[in-house]
């Protein structure tokens, strides 16, 4: 007897047509599922609720594995990429794409001493796109600096001097304005820090909550909902009782992570209609601003479809079109939401990769330039106790040798004189940090 019917026929076929024919089964089946059916779901919704995107870029000059000449070798790099950002935003905003980019730049490295004199013209468009474009200038720290491994003392002066200082490099002297949220060097913290930043007027907090475990607070804290991980949150500090405004901030493995850009907000944009999301969002990316990431990759034709890899130029154009994505900086997205909920954690996110410091002190040399430094802290406190016991002010000569140890001190505790994520320092920084050490010690 002929035996007929789909599973007969399907029986007789080969292998390859067979595995052919589940394969287009199965992919017709997920489009289907989770493609076609969770659109159709979405039609006639509508919200009122935005994705707000803002771009971060963290400029330092300064760097351990790259030394101090104007080349790709150098901070040369550094400028050209910055100049292309910059260009690339002038170009997308006269097409009528208001983008605009938040900063975040090191003062005593790159603002005093490197920019005004290789790169002014950096230093100049950054303060006509802030005047004209809605970019703005956040806050760091003065000295690229180490914040959780310093003093109270040494703390303060890195944030004050960041604002403004005697040798005009503050982000208040060079600018004209600045937005009190800070963006803390390689967004290490710890709990003790935002007391102090508080009382120094700054209103927000910039960290990772990234895919990335390096110094991100996502390892501490329970998973966050998607609306809770896109707005600002409230970190109630226990040790202290005070409290501090987070901006959870995102970088490139966050949007491999997403796949794109375009289809991160379009995700969070259906979650916003389902009603799952009940506010706007904020996607805030920030990373390295000599990263040339920003610049893009050089594909060939075939290869340019991939995401993530045109620059900042085609992240930007790949959102621009959709109606409910509106491009943002801090300071506005803080002055019309409010914290999305409450969170705590008490670890210093140095420990995000749960290494502790390892990135900073796996290398023998610098133990060596630690102990310099913990030395000259001891020796200015013994000569300010031995005085205060004696009863006497400091003579001028001395307080001059102190204050030169201390300027040495504030500089040293530049992370990149420990060389992060490194195994090793080019050799022209170890020889400048320890001619910066005989300084201080001398």
């Amino acid at each position: 007897m002929e035996k007929s019917g789909i599973w007969y026929k399907f029986k007789a076929w080969s292998w390859g047509r067979r595995l052919a024919a589940i394969l287009a089964l199965w992919l017709a089946g997920y489009t289907l599922l989770y493609v076609v059916w969770p659109r159709l779901t979405l039609i006639g919704r509508s919200t009122e609720h935005k994705v707000h995107v803002a771009f971060g870029f963290h400029a330092n000059l300064y760097h351990s594995f790259r030394i101090d000449t104007n080349d790709e070798a150098g901070f040369g790099k550094d400028i050209r990429v910055i100049r292309h950002t910059i260009k690339v935003f002038d170009r997308l905003n006269k097409a009528g794409i208001p983008a605009k980019a938040v900063w975040d730049i090191e003062n005593l490295f790159s603002l005093e001493e490197t920019l005004p004199k290789h790169a002014p013209d950096i230093i100049r468009d950054i303060k006509r796109r802030i005047d004209a474009n809605g970019d703005e200038v956040i806050l760091m720290s003065y000295n690229n600096g180490l914040v959780s491994a310093m003093t109270e003392r040494e703390f303060n002066d890195s944030i004050k001097r960041a604002i403004s200082n005697s040798r005009g490099s503050g982000v208040q002297d060079v600018f004209g304005r600045w937005t009190p949220v800070v963006r803390p060097q390689e967004m290490m913290t710890t709990p003790g820090n935002f007391k102090l930043y508080k009382d120094l007027g700054i209103q927000a907090i910039s960290l990772y909550n990234s895919a990335i475990t390096f110094d991100t607070f996502r390892v501490f804290v329970p998973e966050l909902t998607r609306e809770q991980a896109h707005n600002p949150l409230r970190l109630q500090v226990k040790s202290t009782g005070q409290d501090m405004i987070v901006i959870p901030t995102y970088n490139i493995g966050d949007l491999v992570e997403n796949v794109s850009l375009g289809r991160w907000v379009k995700e969070l944009h259906r979650e916003q209609l389902r009603g799952n999301i009940n506010r706007d969002v904020l996607v805030f990316i920030n990373f390295d601003a000599d990263d040339q990431y920003w610049v893009g990759l050089d594909l060939p034709k075939h290869l340019k479809f991939l995401p993530n890899t045109g620059g900042i130029e085609k992240l930007i154009q790949e959102v621009a079109g959709l109606d409910y994505v509106q491009f943002t900086n801090l300071d506005e997205y803080l002055k019309h939401n409010k914290p999305a909920g409450d969170f705590y954690f008490g670890q210093d996110t140095a420990d995000g990769s749960f290494n502790g410091y390892n990135s900073w002190s796996e290398k023998s040399y610098v133990h060596e330039y630690w102990t310099d430094l913990m030395n000259d802290r001891r020796a200015d406190r013994l000569v300010r106790a031995v005085y205060s016991y004696l009863g006497r002010t400091v003579p001028a000569a001395v307080q001059s040798d102190l204050d030169t140890a201390y300027e040495r001190r504030l500089r040293l505790l530049s992370t990149t004189n420990f060389g992060m994520a490194t195994p090793y320092l080019a050799r022209a920084r170890e020889r400048v940090v320890e001619q910066l050490i005989q300084v201080m010690n001398s």
